[in-house]
């Protein structure tokens, strides 16, 4: 389980790396709690989830049309965003193709 401080950090951590490439088209949104059926089979609590448009968009959808370059670069983007949020501990789903739900990564158990 995740504490609200370390969910905090790695908001804070995304908007950083986000300002720093002007990818301002995103929005926090509350996570939700399991049910005792989703705890059942296996379900992840959703910690929070990120809306997202614009260029932040093509980071995670890379249009096929433009250059090159471009698509490298939102290569490169994903992933650093995918090595901050590893790093915090968290992973992530796509509920749709402009919401991510962040799940954290939790240590396996050992029989």
């Amino acid at each position: 389980m995740k504490t609200e401080k370390e969910v905090k950090a790695l908001q804070a951590q995304l908007e950083q790396f986000f300002k720093g490439y002007a990818l301002n088209d995103f929005a926090w949104f509350e996570g939700s709690e399991l049910t005792e059926d989703q705890k059942a089979n296996g379900g992840e609590k959703t910690y929070f989830k990120m809306g997202f448009d614009g260029d932040l968009y093509h980071v995670f959808w890379p249009l096929p049309d433009v250059n090159a370059k471009l698509i490298l670069h939102n290569r490169s983007l994903r992933k650093t965003f995918d090595g901050i949020v590893e790093k915090h501990g968290f992973w992530i789903e796509f509920e749709e193709y402009y919401r991510i739900c962040f799940m954290s990564i939790e240590p396996q158990k050992k029989d």
